[in-house]
This record gives structure tokens, sequence and C-alpha cells, in this order.
């Protein structure tokens, strides 16, 4: 393990730590205000498809940014891990259609068609960390970074103000995001 590998490992552990000492009261109200300052965002307004996780215990919750867009007529295609460990985009109608997957996420079914990432207009992304400058540290696995190497679309990490970090540790293959959304900001990555 490299220093920047080691010193994103104990990040991790720092922030998630962070996470499960906020009251669950704080954590909706966060939660409620980046949903809201993401629905404002012009990008999000004007995207016909939208790539969106489905936030688990500590993450943002994003099924009311899902109905939303799904109420609007957008395609949303939320991650699904196949057997070759490379996540997919598939499309969903609703959020019933969703079942326990890999990692316990809660996933579309594997007959739900593919959205390629090509036809991606924005990605709603999950993190553990982020600056102001766009660089996201994620859970480690490095599915998001692969993915989104792929796209075209707008990134955008939802990200708590309690975990934004003054710098995150980077390698060469970590996407930068174009958006960090938290409660009281949008970080507008400049390149």
């Amino acid at each position: 393990m490299n220093g920047v590998e080691a010193a994103k490992r104990r990040l991790r552990s720092e922030f998630r730590a962070k996470v499960a000492m906020l009251p669950s009261e704080v954590s909706e109200q966060s939660d409620r205000a980046i949903q809201n300052r993401v629905l404002s965002l012009p990008e999000f307004l004007v995207a016909d498809s939208i790539f969106c996780y489905v936030g688990v215990q500590g993450e943002i919750a994003t099924t009311t940014l899902i109905d939303v867009a799904l109420s609007a007529r957008k395609r949303v295609a939320v991650p699904m891990v196949g057997a070759n460990r490379l996540m997919e985009a598939r499309v969903i109608a609703d959020l019933h259609s969703l079942r326990k997957g890999a990692f316990g996420l809660l996933e579309p079914d594997a007959s739900m068609p593919v959205l390629h990432p090509c036809e991606i207009d924005l990605s709603l992304v999950p993190c553990v960390s982020c600056d102001r400058m766009g660089n996201r540290l994620g859970q480690g696995g490095g599915y998001y970074d692969r993915y989104l190497s792929m796209c075209q679309s707008l990134a955008v990490a939802l990200c708590r103000d309690v975990l934004i970090s003054a710098e995150l540790p980077t390698e060469e293959h970590d996407v930068p995001m174009d958006i960090v959304g938290t409660e009281s900001a949008l970080y507008r990555r400049i390149v």
C-alpha cells in the first residue's frame, strides 16, 4: 500500500466515525437541504437522463431526488454491480422494483435496461468526503471512478458540510467531480 492509499484509508475511518456520531435528526435535515440544492440545479432541471445512487445509512438519501426525476419523466438509472465487479446503470420505472444486491445495496433487477454511459446527462454520486476542488473520497472500491471515466455526464457529489475536507489526497485514476453539493453551497470545479 502506498502513502496515498494509506492516507485515504485513514481518512475514511475518520469520516465514517464522524458520520456515526451525527444525530439522526441532523442527518435528515442535512439530507433535505442537500436534496433541495440539487433540485434547484439548472443541470438537474434540464437533464433528460440521470444516474443516481440509492443512499444507504450514512449517505445522503436520494429517494426524493429519484422520485422527482421520475415524476418529471426523466430516465433514471441506478447502479448495479455485475458478476464481473463492474458497475452498470440500469433504468428503473420506480423505487419499488429495487432489491438488495451486492454489499446490501438496493439495486435494479438484471432484466432492467442498461443506460449506456454516453447517454447519461447528470450523475449523482455518493462520497465519504469531498474537497471544494471536486476531489472525492469514495468507499475505496473504485466502482464510481471506473464508471465515471467512461461518462461525459456532469458529475455531482453529494456531501455533508461536516465532511468537506480542506484537501484530499488523489491518485491518477480518481475522477474529479464537476460539482460538490452540500447543505450550504455548491462548489463548482474550475477547469
